[in-house]
């Protein structure tokens, strides 16, 4: 059947209940008056980066409203605004695309608006405890099971900054965790011509315009790298099934995501799939490539993490385990704890996964939702790539589910938020991969610029909000050196 055509109402209709569910987010305060922000069900999502409480009301309701008016605008209309925007392209001064100009331009942009999470929860304790206890203990690093790479990238980091620059502990962390989305962005950039399904920058730029990260741009922490890992696991996994890339690429992307946290290894269907599908299509000698890839890391691993003093101890305790692995029944059975508000399927816990679903995938999910009338899903579906997409999207669906994403006030946001990536990518392959080459080029501007419009409208948001451009920034209870105490002397 041939896609509709004209003034895309069919796409807007379909759009229009979760334009509605974001609204209701950006306005809650509206709706519900409430003497207590913290227990608030919707409000209390906002605070772990995604506020727009500081914002006029039409801008919180501009997420919602700008993908409606991009869909709805006549054809004529929407060509002129097209051309405004090449115009103004066109007009920023060419030596700024030069690499080096390029790179310069990201760490500034990366440094203005790296977030202040480490105001607050675990990036609060990596920065007052685990960095300099750990940077000076006996061996230089007390490593952790679960995220054996941060822990030395931070503390052996700052170990060597504060040795030769003098920097603090929060400059240092800042200053280390602004590598990861660089280096992500030199990839990116070095392959633009290349990888030509998910690596183009217009992809790229849609991955990044969600809220998948209040991280993406410049907080220390480790899911900063896991994340990263996981996109350049999918774009080269993708280019691998379609046999432009050997395998053992995207199983070294994966072997470095586990290096960096082990909550990678919730998307081993997903890499098995990869490996089941191309295995025979590889010779002797990139088979070799593809277990050297995934073996010789994990072994690289196991012999620093044993080196620096592998701290067993914390990883017998099952903290993660009784700290969020949710009761699928009985929320006080077999664990208790403040954690456990609700069961596996209880609405409460159901809403918390839609919330976080729609607040951090928004590009994808307009992607998805907007262009279903135009996607051929059967194509989608039978392609190795949609299917690899999907599992990477069905993993971190079924991440959330179990693992406890109903934690109070901060919400761990940043360990939750993978499932907006997986969104984003799938919503990414969908409009720019095979499936996609039934729709109009047309429909298929309208439909990224509609995405890329609702993400960035809210990423803006964070960004000013959780940056030094906010005046939480400088609050001096949030962010004041002497909350380090002794570590920084």
């Amino acid at each position: 059947m041939k896609a509709p055509e004209g003034p895309h109402l069919l796409a807007a209709a379909i759009l229009l209940p979760l334009c509605a569910f974001v609204a209701l987010l950006a306005l809650a305060d509206w709706f519900f008056p409430f003497p207590g922000a913290d227990e608030f069900i919707l409000r209390d999502w906002f605070w772990g980066g995604l506020q727009l409480w500081d914002f006029p009301s039409i801008y919180r309701l501009s997420p919602a409203l700008l993908p409606l008016i991009i869909l709805l605008l006549p054809e004529r209309t929407f060509q002129e605004l097209v051309g405004v925007l090449r115009g103004g392209v066109a007009s920023i001064p060419k030596i700024l695309f030069h690499p080096v100009a390029l790179l310069l331009v990201a760490f500034a942009g990366l440094w203005i608006f790296r977030s202040v999470a480490i105001a607050y929860g675990d990036g609060d304790f990596y920065a007052r405890v685990v960095i300099p206890q750990e940077a000076f203990s006996e061996r230089g690093v007390l490593v952790r099971y679960d995220s054996i790479g941060a822990t030395l990238l931070y503390s052996l980091g700052y170990r060597l900054t504060n040795l030769w620059f003098a920097f603090d502990a929060i400059t240092a962390y800042n200053v280390l965790g602004l590598a990861a989305p660089l280096a992500f962005l030199i990839w990116v950039y070095a392959n633009r011509a290349k990888q030509r399904l998910l690596g183009g920058a217009l992809v790229v730029t849609l991955l990044l315009a969600g809220n998948w990260s209040q991280h993406t741009l410049g907080p220390a922490e480790h899911y900063v790298q896991i994340l990263l890992a996981v996109a350049v696991f999918a774009i080269l996994g993708v280019e691998a099934l379609r046999g432009r890339e050997p395998v053992w690429k995207p199983a070294l992307a994966f072997s470095i995501g586990a290096f960096f946290h082990l909550m990678i290894g919730w998307l081993l269907p997903a890499l098995l799939y990869l490996l089941w599908k191309r295995w025979r299509e590889e010779n002797t000698e990139l088979r070799v490539y593809a277990l050297a890839a995934m073996i010789l890391p994990a072994f690289l691993t196991g012999s620093i993490a044993y080196y620096f003093g592998f701290d067993l101890s914390y990883m017998a305790e099952s903290h993660a385990l009784e700290g969020k692995l949710i009761p699928f029944i009985d929320p006080t059975h077999p664990y208790t704890g403040v954690n456990f508000q609700y069961t596996t399927f209880d609405p409460q816990h159901l809403l918390h996964i839609l919330t976080e679903i729609v607040l951090m995938g928004w590009p994808g999910v307009i992607l998805l939702a907007a262009g279903a009338p135009y996607i051929r899903w059967g194509a989608f579906v039978r392609e190795q790539s949609g299917v690899f997409l999907l599992l990477i999207l069905a993993m971190t669906g079924l991440f959330n589910l179990l693992w406890n994403p109903d934690l109070k006030f901060w919400r761990d946001q940043d360990l939750f938020c993978w499932i907006g990536l997986a969104f984003c990518l799938a919503g990414a392959y969908a409009i720019a991969g095979p499936p996609g080459d039934g729709i109009p080029r047309a429909t298929r501007q309208r439909l990224l610029l509609a995405a890329l419009a609702g993400g960035i409208a809210w990423r803006i948001a964070v960004m000013v909000h959780h940056s030094i451009l906010s005046e939480n920034y400088l609050n001096p209870e949030a962010l004041s050196l002497d909350r380090l105490g002794p570590w920084i002397q």
